[in-house]
C-alpha cells in the first residue's frame, strides 16, 4: 500500500494571485467600478471609489511598513474588502471570473512551473482572494492541484452575504503548508510566491527553494528568478 509520503518526492507551494494572474480582486474591482459606472449606479460609484482609495492607501503603507518597520500582515485589507462586498449586496454572478480570465496566466511562471512539475510532485495552491465556491476554481484544474485554501464568500439567494477568513496573514499559510509537509515528507520543496505574507514559508522545516517571487520581497530572499514584469 503506497502512502502519501511514498508517493510524492516534491511540493510545490504556490502563491495564486499575482504569481500566476494578474491579481483577481483586482480585476473583479474593475468590472464592478465599470459596471457602475455603465449603470451610473452612483451610491455604488462612491463606495467603490473611497474603497479603492483606502485599499491603494493601505497597500503602499503596508509596502513602506514591511520594508523599514518589520511585518504587517494584508488582513486589513482583505477584511475592508470582504465587507464591502457584502454591504453592496454583490452577485455572484457579478464577482465570479470565470475559466476566461485564465488566458491572462503568466507565461514565463507557468512556464518554469511545468519544468518544476512531475507525478511525484504535491501541489499546494493558496490565495487571499475571495472564490464564491473554493472547491470549483477553475485554477485548481488548470495547474493540477492537489490542495487548494482561499478565502471564500457564501451566497444566499446568489447574493454574497458571509464571509470566510482562512488566510489572513502568512502565519496561516505557514501552518498549512506545515501540516501537509509532516503528511507527504517531501524532499524538496520549492515556492512559487508573490507577497510579504508568503515570506513566512521561508521559514518551514524543510528544504525550501524559493524559485519565483516578485521585486517587493526580493531583498528578502536569496536565490531563486525574479519575476522580472
Amino acid at each position: 500500500m503506497h502512502t502519501d509520503r511514498m508517493k510524492y518526492k516534491n511540493l510545490i507551494i504556490i502563491d495564486i494571485d499575482d504569481t500566476f494572474l494578474p491579481h483577481r480582486t483586482a480585476a473583479v474591482g474593475y468590472r464592478l467600478f465599470f459596471s457602475a459606472l455603465k449603470k451610473l449606479d452612483l451610491w455604488r460609484l462612491l463606495v467603490l471609489t473611497v474603497l479603492g482609495v483606502m485599499l491603494n492607501i493601505m497597500y503602499f503603507y503596508r509596502i513602506i511598513h514591511n520594508n523599514y518597520s518589520g511585518y504587517m500582515s494584508s488582513k486589513y485589507m482583505i477584511n475592508l474588502w470582504a465587507d464591502t462586498m457584502i454591504y453592496l449586496n454583490i452577485n455572484k454572478k457579478e464577482y465570479e471570473l470565470g475559466d476566461k480570465y485564465l488566458k491572462k496566466i503568466y507565461k514565463k511562471t507557468f512556464n518554469i512551473y511545468k519544468k518544476a512539475s512531475s507525478p511525484k510532485t504535491y501541489v499546494l495552491g493558496m490565495s487571499q482572494s475571495f472564490v464564491i465556491d473554493k472547491n470549483k476554481d477553475p485554477i485548481i484544474k488548470f495547474l493540477n492541484i492537489n490542495e487548494y485554501y482561499s478565502n471564500e464568500f457564501f451566497t444566499k439567494n446568489g447574493v454574497i452575504t458571509k464571509k470566510n477568513i482562512i488566510l489572513k496573514h502568512g502565519f496561516d499559510k505557514k501552518k498549512i503548508a506545515e501540516n501537509i509537509i509532516r503528511k507527504i515528507k517531501p524532499k524538496n520543496t520549492y515556492l512559487f510566491i508573490d507577497d510579504f505574507d508568503d515570506l513566512a514559508l521561508l521559514k518551514l522545516n524543510t528544504n525550501v527553494t524559493p524559485v519565483i517571487y516578485s521585486k517587493k520581497i526580493e531583498r528578502f530572499i536569496k536565490c531563486g528568478h525574479k519575476l522580472g514584469r
